[in-house]
């Protein structure tokens, strides 16, 4: 059961992290959309962001997973 509350909390955080990554590379900030496509290897470079910032959301979602377990008790 607790295994189960966060493995769906990490998979949402990797989840967000994909799309903040689409996003990133869909509105082009900072040029990294362009950078990506005329690259020789731009589908590395989006493959290796989208891996740190779904573990960094990641491991967010789950922080916050176990931050709130003990919430229902104290109330």
């Amino acid at each position: 059961m607790f295994v189960r509350y966060l493995l769906s909390h990490l998979l949402a955080g990797c989840l967000g992290g994909l799309l903040a990554t689409a996003g990133l590379i869909a509105t082009d900030v900072g040029s990294l959309g362009y950078l990506m496509q005329h690259s020789e290897d731009g589908w590395l470079a989006a493959a290796l962001l989208a891996l740190g910032l779904s573990g960094t959301f990641g491991s967010a979602a789950i922080g916050c997973a176990i931050s709130q377990i003990g919430e229902d008790a104290d109330n």
